[in-house]
């Protein structure tokens, strides 16, 4: 008999190279050789980590299979307490009833059926419907639950949609499938909130299960440390503003913003690990984005105020921070240091600082003496990142921002040259961008575009940039679709 038709099952399996999600947990972290035998692999077995050995579609099994030891024992201590009160001539307590907690489980975890709407108890509507109730017309696809892991295959598939948006949303460089299977449940289930919004027609039926991810994600945020939260509650509160869930991002973006402060992401000295640095531009991002345009106050200190620098570029040059955006006759600006998140960062900032201007100018009440000063500083910023975006034109999100902020204060204060100049930028750079890649543009980016078609296109008819106008009306039409909070 040759040696190869004697080889074992294991000595082949263990080289043979898993499908990527295969691997379990523990050495998907210690980024170790796994041959994803169960219960436990060999490695941990061999390593003595046989009970720590969990898989993606098992991760949450032990914290369940504990839970039911404890309501198991408070039930023994229950009895034990209705025996002595019985000795002692008292009435007995009468036993609660207590859900199995199978019951919220898809039945291939049990080999069971799944339990009829009859059987779960206290069950909102809203849940039974990540279940796939039999009487929905489109079915849902059993291997997505509410309280469990996904299959495999839906993992990978999930992450896939989802990574081409981990720099739009804010998360680290780095990002890549491998750490996001290793992440906090918290932030994993944000980030599969967003691929099921973001889902392409092939996978539409993934949409039904936007909402009770981001429920997911909320429930595992008391497991997570507090880098994790910080990412996870960004992740989500940039997630429901998109989706028009004003109230809840706000809530988020507070909860975020408090984190990140309390520890103190907004001064860190330039040594410090990048995921604590990205992470913090991440949450000023938000604040300044969304607070701006909802016209609520910023939840974090003033420019002037955070030391927290970027991270360095290709040409291993640092960009200098936000403190000096205002101040001429750079303005916080080193074309040759900036990067794609510096000019982003940098752009939604000034326009942080301009909307209460552009809010007082839309109104048609005049500027008073003391903020023209102010106004005159905003304008040499813009024209100042306009200049310097100039060589990069892929930075599509901050071209567009800095250019429709500059169209819409021209515009106000009268200078129809100028903000016909900035609006044909605009449009151009639109036009540049492939249909198929407009969902990957910053969100705010259709904020802008809504502004600048609502306050130039009602100008002069017919008006000398017809076109452009036009094209910002389609673009629009194209962003709402990706962004539905520019419908409202």
């Amino acid at each position: 008999m040759d040696s190869d038709s004697s080889s074992s099952p294991a000595t082949e399996s263990r080289h043979t190279t898993l499908p990527r999600g295969e691997a379990c947990l523990v050495c998907r972290r210690r980024k170790l050789r796994c041959d994803a035998v169960r219960p436990a692999c060999g490695t941990c077995s061999r390593s003595g980590k046989a009970s720590e050995c969990e898989y993606a579609d098992t991760r949450f099994l032990t914290t369940i299979r504990g839970l039911e030891e404890q309501v198991e024992a408070l039930q023994t201590r229950i009895r034990e307490l209705e025996a002595a009160g019985l000795h002692a001539g008292m009435s007995a307590v009468p036993m609660l009833p207590v859900a199995r907690l199978d019951a919220f489980l898809p039945p291939a975890l049990y080999g069971q059926q799944t339990p009829s709407t009859s059987a779960l108890p206290n069950v909102s509507p809203e849940l039974l419907s990540v279940f796939g109730d039999q009487h929905t017309s489109e079915p849902l696809p059993s291997d997505l639950g509410l309280h469990t892991s996904l299959a495999p295959s839906t993992i990978n598939r999930l992450i896939d949609i989802f990574l081409p948006h981990a720099p739009q949303f804010g998360l680290p460089s780095g990002t890549t499938a491998d750490t996001i299977l290793v992440m906090s449940s918290a932030v994993m289930e944000a980030t599969f909130a967003i691929a099921c919004h973001f889902a392409p027609p092939a996978f539409a039926y993934l949409r039904a299960f936007e909402r009770p991810f981001a429920q997911r994600a909320e429930a595992a945020l008391p497991h997570a440390t507090v880098l994790q939260s910080i990412q996870a509650h960004a992740l989500l509160a940039m997630h429901s503003y998109v989706v028009a869930r004003t109230m809840d991002g706000h809530r988020h973006a507070g909860a975020a913003a408090r984190l990140a402060i309390a520890l103190n992401l907004h001064a860190l000295l330039p040594h410090d690990t990048s995921e604590r640095i990205e992470t913090w531009w991440m949450v000023y991002r938000l604040d300044r984005a969304w607070n701006a345009v909802l016209h609520l106050p910023q939840s974090l200190p003033a420019d002037n105020a955070i030391t927290t620098s970027f991270l360095a570029g290709q040409t291993g040059s640092i960009p200098p921070g936000v403190q000096h955006l205002a101040v001429a006759p750079a303005y916080g600006v080193d074309e040759l240091a900036e990067t794609k998140e510096s000019f982003l960062t940098k752009a939604l900032a000034i326009h942080a600082c301009a909307q209460p201007l552009l809010q007082t100018l839309s109104s048609g009440t005049p500027l008073s003496d003391d903020l023209w000063p102010r106004m005159f500083d905003l304008v040499g910023a813009l024209g100042r990142l306009a200049s310097a975006l100039q060589a990069v034109p892929q930075f599509a999100s901050a071209r567009i921002i800095v250019h429709s902020c500059l169209a819409c204060i021209h515009h106000h204060l009268g200078s129809r040259d100028p903000a016909n100049a900035a609006a044909k930028v605009v449009a151009t750079t639109l036009g540049n961008i492939p249909e198929e890649e407009y969902p990957l543009v910053h969100p705010m980016v259709a904020f802008y575009v809504r502004e600048v078609q609502k306050c130039m296109g009602a100008a002069e008819t017919p008006s000398p940039i017809h076109r452009e106008l036009a094209m910002l009306g389609l673009a629009l039409q194209r962003l709402v679709t990706s962004f539905p909070y520019a419908t409202s």
